[in-house]
Order: structure tokens, then sequence, then C-alpha cells
């Protein structure tokens, strides 16, 4: 049974496989889309996910206007940007928007499974500490 859906926009191809490989291992259910207009489309069909992973800079649609429609469908997503250029992810950004996190690129798989994790977890309102 897996753990929790997950839907990872990406324009890297590499950067998709290496995502769904990790987090398929760690019992989750993973989509990829490497057209982020595509992620767009799906976003917008409120499908059942768990937890968005999605790539800051991308051609056409970025990772910050997939947050921003995630965040107008008014679902239970946990939003997570993942980034090479840490600079365009502002402190104002980031309180405006929300995400549940950030992870800069290059990342370690723990560091990733780790925040989807905690992301699903805040999802299903699971606090650790109780």
């Amino acid at each position: 049974m897996s753990k929790g859906n997950i839907l990872v926009i990406d324009d890297e191809d590499l950067m998709c496989d290496l995502i769904k490989q990790v987090l398929e291992m760690k019992d989750f259910s993973v989509t990829t889309i490497t057209n982020s207009t595509e992620g767009l489309e799906e976003i917008k069909a409120k499908r059942d996910f768990d937890v968005i992973i999605a790539d800051v800079r991308m051609p056409n649609v970025s990772g910050i206007d997939l947050l921003r429609a995630a965040n107008a469908q008014n679902m239970n997503y946990q939003f997570i940007l993942i980034t090479g250029f840490y600079n365009l992810l502002s402190s104002e950004i980031m309180k405006s928007l929300k995400p549940f996190g950030s992870i800069r690129k290059p990342f370690d798989i723990h560091t990733l499974s780790d925040i989807v994790e905690k992301a699903l977890q805040k999802k299903r309102g699971i606090n650790q500490n109780d």
C-alpha cells in the first residue's frame, strides 16, 4: 500500500526519474510530468495528490506559478519547491505563497525523503511530538 500520492513537475527527465526512484523506494506512488503546462493542467484538474514537488525555474510555467495555481484550488496539497537558483525564493514569496518547504539542488536522497515524509504528516495532521 502506498504511503501517499506525489506529483513531481520538473522539466529535466533525469531529475524526475531520480525523485521517482527515491520516493518509490520509500513506498510512495509517484507521477512525474516534464512539461510545466501539463503540470498546471494536472493541478487544475484537482487530482488526488498529497504532495506536489515542482522545480522553480521551468519553461512556460514556473514552479512559483504552479504553487499559485495549487493554492487557488484550495485543496489540501503540501507543496515543495526545488531549485538550483535558491536566490529566486525570496522570503516574501515564501511568506505570501506558503509552500510547505523548499529543497536546494543538488540535494541528497535523505533530505528529499525526509521533507516529503514531513509534508505528508502535516497534510494528515500528524504531530510526532504527540
